[in-house]
């Protein structure tokens, strides 16, 4: 039999370097610019590392084969896709992904979620001629008309009667002067639909939109699709047994049915794999006592011990569950075992400037490893 855990790294975000802010106070802020553990992540590849960790101490109590994939890219949907694509789901009998969440009602965990929106993300470029805006301008081919046809329109598709459906353009870059007709502007934009069928629906609108103000402008345009993900569903039964193990631990299982209605998860790519080869998967979601949002934006979210995405062992509360700390529990045959991720100031991180704390073996940057007995 083969278990997978899931564990999401980090993402494409400067950390703070204030001096209020706890990890650059305390020495232990990202090393590599643009890319931080964000978006609870940090507490995600601590369970994980700390999993394997564990279980490679007590491999003689249990069987089977135990995969823990250290996934890229989540939050861009791209890293999901390229652990399927290279089979390494393929074998897997069950499979466990887990996020920290807020704990904005009753319960410690909540053993499985379903309906994260299906999303297309996309850039988009629009290609025109540049010429002197009073000297010339029957010879330009202007970007910004075009592309403030496009972003209104856009914001104008009609919604779905069969579920919720998003869309946002969050970058607009134009390059240009004043007095210059400018030749290009590249966009970022996202769809999401509750479905795959109506993020389907959203995107063929978008095109459609983008291709119809290129067109009226006489501009040239591409599209590139930079990720996507499927809808998810977890299975009930999995839910079920984790639930029970939780309620013999004495921890509250959360109402199993937990939709999540706004955001997405590109794991569903792997959930699926599993699934369809008759495996069983789930999502679970750990419910914390962070007091910010899910977020790094706010200037509340910059202060010390008040930010989720830190890899912060002095605040074990950013990453709580019960009695403040992320609790995973393993157990079996003979034996229980408990990982406490935050609950001590010693506990395993995985961020680049404590790395000297994990064992090599497990700091390797490798996609997944494999413990077997």
């Amino acid at each position: 039999m083969t278990t997978a855990i899931t564990a999401d790294i980090a993402r494409r975000i400067n950390e703070a370097d204030d001096d209020d802010y706890e990890p650059a106070a305390e020495g232990f802020r990202s090393q590599h610019d643009h890319t931080m553990h964000a978006c609870g992540h940090d507490a995600h590849i601590t369970i994980g590392l700390g999993t394997a960790k564990l279980l490679a101490e007590m491999k003689d109590a249990w069987s089977g084969t135990l995969k823990i994939i250290f996934q890229p890219a989540e939050e861009g949907v791209r890293g999901g896709k390229s652990i399927v694509a290279k089979g390494h789901c393929d074998d897997v009998d069950f499979m466990l992904a887990q996020h920290v969440d807020e704990k904005s009602q009753d319960g410690d965990i909540c053993a499985g979620a379903g309906g994260a929106l299906a999303t297309t993300k996309m850039d988009v470029n629009f290609f025109g001629r540049s010429a002197h805006a009073s000297g010339a301008p029957e010879e330009g081919r202007n970007v910004v008309p075009a592309v403030a046809t496009a972003i209104l329109n856009l914001c104008a598709i009609s919604r779905h009667s069969h579920g919720p459906s998003r869309i946002n353009v969050g970058k607009v870059i134009i390059d240009g002067g004043r007095n210059i007709i400018a030749d290009k502007v590249h966009l970022e934009i996202e769809v999401r639909g509750e479905t795959t069928e109506i993020n389907d629906y959203m995107e063929k609108r978008a095109r459609t939109v983008i291709a119809a103000a290129a067109d009226m402008y006489q501009l040239e345009h591409e599209m590139i699709r930079m990720g996507e993900s499927i809808s998810l569903d977890s299975d009930r039964d999995l839910m079920a047994r984790i639930d029970a193990v939780a309620t013999d631990l004495g921890l509250i299982p959360r109402d199993p049915n937990w939709m999540m209605a706004s955001g997405s998860e590109d794991y569903a790519f792997m959930m699926d794999r599993v699934q369809s080869n008759g495996g069983k998967a789930t999502f679970i979601r750990m419910l914390t006592s962070s007091p910010a949002g899910h977020t790094i934006a706010s200037s509340a979210s910059r202060k010390r011990y008040s930010r989720p995405g830190c890899a912060s062992s002095r605040a074990p509360r950013l990453i709580s569950c019960r009695a403040a700390k992320t609790e995973l529990v393993v157990s079996g045959p003979g034996y229980r075992a408990h990982l406490h991720a935050g609950a001590a100031r010693d506990h395993w991180l995985a961020h680049p400037a404590v790395g000297e704390n994990c064992p090599k073996t497990l700091a390797k940057s490798s996609m997944y490893g494999t413990l077997e007995t």
